[in-house]
């Protein structure tokens, strides 16, 4: 990879089990929060003094995921909190599914997967890594956040996915994952986005999270 990916697909490649196209619904559920973030970073959107999101610019970025959301942000009849936009789109398996499968069709786009034909009866896909793209994510956040200590917004905001979604633990032992929330919380105040958006975020995925198991779902750590 030239340059590095959003936010949105390196959770998914992060998350991805090689197995499977069709991910748990609450797996989906962080891309979706991811794609927000995203749009923050990209200055495309922002949340108003009452935590509703207020889109700052519709133009088309190019990337099909992201435009799809700005434009049901766009169209809606009205604003919503970030918590309340996520559970819309938790709760719409169909449309849910299609934004995650469209981050997976652009991370097979720029070379990071290959996904392979569907298994018979089963709704499963083989996805294959190629270029060690994970690899190049993993010794990017542990250059930024272990080594030089200096990350950027867009580390940190995924550092806080991989955390709550389970996934931090896959990568970095216990002592690394210290020392990568220490030098998260060191550097709050010098983030050109604001720390408490990702927060909300974070906090919505919770959200849905202990909904999901209220519910009997099955809630798995990754």
């Amino acid at each position: 990879m030239e340059q590095r990916l959003p936010l949105s697909e390196e959770i998914v490649l992060l998350g991805a089990n090689q197995l499977r196209l069709k991910y748990r619904s609450y797996v989906e559920t962080y891309s979706i929060g991811a794609i927000f973030i995203d749009l923050l970073l990209k200055k495309k959107i922002m949340l108003d003094e009452k935590g509703k999101v207020k889109v700052l610019d519709s133009e088309e970025t190019g990337i099909h995921y992201m435009d799809k959301v700005i434009s049901i942000l766009n169209k809606s009849f009205r604003m919503k909190k970030l918590k309340g936009w996520i559970k819309y789109f938790h709760f719409r398996n169909r449309l849910r599914g299609k934004i995650h499968d469209s981050i997976l069709q652009e991370l097979q786009r720029k070379g990071a997967i290959l996904i392979g034909f569907k298994l018979p009866f089963l709704p499963l896909r083989k996805i294959t890594e190629t270029n060690q793209s994970r690899e190049q994510i993993v010794e990017l956040l542990h250059s930024q956040l272990i080594t030089h200590g200096n990350p950027n917004e867009q580390t940190v905001a995924l550092s806080y996915l991989l955390k709550e979604s389970g996934l931090l633990k896959t990568y970095f032992d216990a002592k690394e994952r210290k020392e990568i929330m220490e030098c998260i919380n060191s550097k709050k105040d010098q983030l050109s986005i604001d720390v408490h958006s990702i927060k909300k975020i974070e906090r919505a995925i919770q959200d849905i999270t202990a909904c999901l198991s209220s519910l009997g779902g099955a809630i798995v750590t990754p």
